[in-house]
C-alpha cells in the first residue's frame, strides 16, 4: 500500500465513523434567524451520553491527526492546493470538535453527504498528485541497513524502478556507529556502509543525482534536515526515532507522487510509522 493509499484508507474509515456518530446525534430547527437572511439555521446536536462522548473524542485525535500529516505533506504545494484541503475539511472540524453546530443542511443524510463529498474532494487532490508509473522510494533506518548492507541485493515489491533514499540522521547514526560501538562486527558493517554511501557522494556531488546499484535499483543520499517549523508538532527531535520520522516526512513530500515506504528493523520505529500514517516494509 503506497502512502497515498493509506491515507485514502484512513480517510475512508474516518467518514464511515463520523457516519456512526451522526446517526447518534440530533437534528432540529432553530427559530434564530441567520446572518444573511430571515431563515433560520438548522442545528445538529450530539448527544451527551458517555459512549458518543468518547466516540466524538476519538474522532478528533483521529481527524486532527489525519488533517496534520496532510498539511505536512502538502505543504509545498500551491496555495489552490491548501485552499482545497482546509474549505473541505473545515465541515467535519465543527462535527468533531463542538457538542452542536449550525448548518444550512436539512437532513441528517444531507449532513452525512456532505462529508463525503467534502473528502472525495480531498480523495482526489491526493490521487491527482500521486501517479502509478512512479518510482518506488524505500527509506531505511539505521537497524535495516546494518542487517541489509549489500544494496546489490535489493529489490522493488512492485517491479518498479526502485530508489533507495538515505537520509541525514542514518549517515550522523552510522558514523557514531562506526567509531564508537562497543560491538565490533557492528563497527564493522557500518564501516562498509558508511564507505560505499560516501562513494556515492564523492561520484556524484550533486545531491539530484541517483547512483545506478544494478538493474532499475538506484542508491541516493537526501541532506535533508527537518524543520521543526514544517513538521507535526508531537515529534520530539531530540528522539532518534522522531527525527527519522521527520526525515521521511520531508522526503515523502519531496516525492509525493511516488510509491514511498520507510523499512526498520525497530519495532518502536514501525509503530511510530504506523502512527503517523507512513507505510512500513
Amino acid at each position: 500500500m503506497t502512502f497515498i493509499e493509506l491515507q485514502i484508507k484512513n480517510i475512508d474509515e474516518l467518514v464511515e465513523e463520523i457516519s456512526k456518530l451522526l446517526n447518534e446525534s440530533d437534528i432540529r430547527y432553530s427559530a434564530i434567524p441567520g446572518v444573511f437572511d430571515f431563515s433560520g439555521n438548522y442545528t445538529v446536536s450530539i448527544h451527551e451520553t458517555a459512549e458518543i462522548f468518547q466516540l466524538q473524542s476519538k474522532l478528533f485525535k483521529e481527524f486532527t491527526q489525519l488533517f496534520n500529516i496532510l498539511e505536512v505533506v502538502i505543504a509545498y504545494e500551491s496555495k489552490e492546493v491548501k485552499k482545497i484541503l482546509l474549505d473541505n475539511t473545515a465541515y467535519t472540524r465543527k462535527i468533531v470538535e463542538e457538542r452542536s453546530f449550525s448548518t444550512w443542511d436539512e437532513s441528517l443524510d444531507e449532513v452525512k453527504s456532505k462529508v463525503r463529498e467534502n473528502w472525495n474532494q480531498i480523495k482526489n487532490l491526493l490521487q491527482s498528485i500521486y501517479t502509478e508509473e512512479a518510482e518506488e522510494v524505500i527509506i531505511p533506518d539505521t537497524s535495516y541497513l546494518l542487517d541489509n548492507n549489500d544494496f546489490t541485493k535489493w529489490i522493488s515489491r512492485s517491479g518498479k524502478p526502485l530508489t533507495i533514499v538515505i537520509p541525514t540522521i542514518v549517515l550522523q547514526e552510522l558514523d557514531e556507529k562506526k567509531e564508537f560501538h562497543r560491538n565490533p562486527d557492528i563497527q564493522k558493517t557500518a564501516q562498509s556502509i558508511a564507505k560505499r554511501t560516501m562513494s556515492v557522494l564523492t561520484r556524484n556531488p550533486n545531491s539530484d543525482v541517483k547512483t545506478i546499484v544494478k538493474d532499475k535499483v538506484y542508491l541516493k543520499l537526501e541532506s535533508i534536515e527537518p524543520k521543526k517549523l514544517n513538521t507535526l508538532e508531537s515529534l520530539d527531535f531530540t528522539v532518534p526515532d522522531d527525527r527519522f520520522i521527520a526525515s521521511a516526512l520531508e522526503i515523502i513530500r519531496k516525492y509525493t507522487n511516488s510509491d514511498c515506504y520507510i523499512a526498520s528493523k525497530d519495532i518502536n520505529q514501525n509503530n511510530k510509522a504506523i502512527y503517523y500514517g507512513i507505510p512500513i516494509k
